[in-house]
């Protein structure tokens, strides 16, 4: 499996490569539903294979899934050079038409994108910053609004 990470300006920022030994080991331990310990097993593998560091503003640090089982969380650093005016810039208005359009069509085939649209869960992009700790901004995207743009 092949995952393409897209910065918040839309700029292609890190291709991520699973082996087929990890997906097999993986689908061999059974079926995955949306019970919380087949989640949490994936997640685990998962998060295993994500960069630590590269370069392009952006670094996926952790998937995770909500304690309620119903929200798969992105947890998302963007480095370099921001600042506490840039960053101001960035509304979760913005953020979540720049998801919609951009990132979110570019993720389909992520498999914890499609586990949690297969199982009609919210997805949850949490942002940090490495450059200014204090700024944080989480966008979700609940069934209905990603439904939408499945459907055109």
């Amino acid at each position: 499996l092949k995952f393409s990470y897209y910065a918040p300006d839309g700029k292609l920022v890190h291709n991520l490569l699973v082996p087929n030994s990890e997906i097999k080991r993986i689908i061999s331990q059974g079926r995955y539903t949306t019970k919380r310990s087949d989640f949490l097993s994936f997640l685990e593998s998962y998060n295993k294979f994500l960069p630590t560091d590269f370069m392009g503003g952006c670094l996926l640090c952790k998937c995770s899934l909500s304690k309620d089982g119903k929200t798969i969380h992105y947890d998302l650093k963007l480095y370099g050079g921001d600042t506490p005016e840039s960053l101001a810039e960035l509304t979760p208005e913005r953020m979540k038409e720049h998801i919609m359009q951009t990132i979110l069509p570019n993720m389909l085939g992520d498999v914890v994108v499609d586990l949690a649209i297969r199982n009609q869960m919210n997805i949850s992009f949490n942002h940090t910053s490495e450059d200014v700790s204090s700024w944080k901004l989480n966008v979700l995207i609940e069934p209905h609004e990603y439904n939408q743009l499945l459907n055109q």
